[in-house]
């Protein structure tokens, strides 16, 4: 027979034994749906925490690469970009601004005591020359040393392949581990090529600028082969030397050729001058070429079967000295007469003309006296051969009227068979005076007084 193990319900109370399982089960019923709830309420905000991790800030001068299990999806310039959090994906941040690299593998080795020395004459040179493995230095073209520091301003290239639509940045990316020893590398390559063409002094002196951009564009050239992604803004040598131990002697070479150069430019200054003042400027062409560009350079020296100056209508001097030199004598008088037709010419100005002004009027006035004379010669000839006595008389006398007829002629009437006559050396100054005034009346037209 079968036991009846049914709780014994408890009556004339307030509360039914039976109640107390079904409460329990609606409390345990309420909290496992309270514990879901808050479950599901935090899985949503660790979702949504994990998920904003992926938001990240790209500032100016920066540019975001976004790439899922390691593949790259895209990229974002200045502002707000979002990608898978990690571990899915990562946003990699690459800087794009400018920035500045300074190369010092060319300078030498300075301690902390040369650092506080910033005048290289006043450092103790080391001894034995140069340091292999401590000091940098550029081989020149001209098989000179010379300590070298270059600096450098570059950026990423923001401009695309148009042939392989490929972002530079991220060309970057991929073959560049290290932007500053990538770039110092091509930079050192480019330096060494562009010294082994030119000289010491040229990089010291003249050619540094052309020496810049003679490295830049090899740097660019060589980054741009290795698909760097990095654009080369500019090049500068920020610190150039001779080794320490040779700067007394550059110092005085240095000294010499300024003075030298000083004197160079004192005489193309006078020569340009005198030339303009002796023939002008158009005749000075003509003659000898651009004063300036001829003095400058020097006039050159052609050796027998050498070539010749460039044909033209200037330096008609300098082609006529070739000529004669190359034993060319058809083409020296040729030349010859093209130089006589300048200096004859309108062309030629200054003291050139002065001088052919006189020259002509010389000329021409020898040439009348002279006719002047034959003519009167031959006017007189008859008469002197009718009586030669009587034109000869006739002629010293007239000679002595033309002599003593001169207002500064001095006359002294000695009497024949008198005293003793005494010449006096020292003139009378009241004789110099009259004589003198008597000269200016003569050459204001006006007669002497007492005349």
């Amino acid at each position: 027979m079968a036991e009846n193990h049914e709780p014994a319900r408890v009556h004339g109370g307030d509360v039914d034994p039976e109640d107390f399982g079904d409460a329990g089960a609606r409390q345990l019923a309420a909290a496992l749906r309270t514990s879901f709830r808050l479950l599901a309420l935090l899985m949503v905000f660790g979702v949504a925490a994990f998920l904003a991790m992926g938001f990240q800030s790209v500032r100016p001068g920066e540019v975001a690469i976004r790439t899922v299990f390691g593949h790259v999806v895209g990229t974002t310039t200045e502002g707000l970009a979002y990608n898978w959090p990690a571990p899915i994906g990562r946003i990699e941040k690459i800087p794009v601004g400018e920035r500045t690299i300074t190369v010092d593998d060319f300078w030498m080795n300075e301690t902390r005591k040369d650092q506080l020395e910033p005048n290289l004459r006043k450092r103790k040179a080391p001894r034995g020359g140069l340091r292999p493995g401590w000091d940098g230095a550029l081989l020149t073209g001209d098989r000179n040393l010379l300590h070298m520091r270059l600096r450098c301003t570059y950026a990423l290239s923001r401009q695309w392949d148009p042939a392989r639509e490929i972002d530079p940045v991220l060309r970057y990316r991929e073959n560049v581990s290290d932007a500053n020893e990538f770039l110092r590398s091509a930079l050192c390559g480019s330096a060494i090529r562009a010294a082994a063409i030119r000289t010491a002094d040229g990089l010291q002196r003249t050619d540094r600028a052309a020496f810049e951009s003679d490295v830049r564009a090899l740097a660019q050239r060589s980054l741009r082969q290795l698909r760097s992604g990095i654009q080369v803004r500019t090049v500068k040598v920020v610190n150039s030397t001779w080794p320490l131990r040779t700067l007394t002697d550059y110092d005085a070479a240095q000294q010499a050729v300024n003075e030298a150069e000083t004197l160079r430019n004192n005489a193309r200054s006078v020569a340009v001058a005198l030339l303009n003042s002796t023939a002008g400027p158009v005749a000075a062409r003509l003659l000898v070429g651009d004063p300036a560009k001829v003095i400058a350079a020097g006039r050159e020296t052609v050796s027998p079967g050498a070539g010749t100056r460039p044909a033209g209508d200037d330096d008609l001097v300098g082609r006529y000295n070739d000529a004669l030199r190359r034993g060319d004598k058809t083409r020296a008088g040729e030349l010859l007469r093209l130089v006589e037709n300048v200096l004859v010419s309108d062309a030629t100005e200054g003291q050139v003309r002065r001088v052919l002004r006189e020259a002509r009027s010389y000329r021409a006035g020898t040439i009348q006296g002279v006719k002047s004379r034959v003519a009167h010669f031959k006017k007189n000839l008859p008469a002197y051969r009718r009586n030669p006595a009587f034109m000869l008389d006739r002629w010293w006398m007239e000679t002595r009227e033309a002599i003593l007829g001169q207002a500064t002629a001095e006359k002294h009437y000695i009497p024949p068979g008198g005293p003793k006559t005494v010449l006096r050396i020292s003139r009378d100054p009241e004789i110099i005076r009259q004589t003198d005034r008597a000269r200016m009346r003569a050459g204001t037209g006006q007669k002497p007084a007492g005349d």
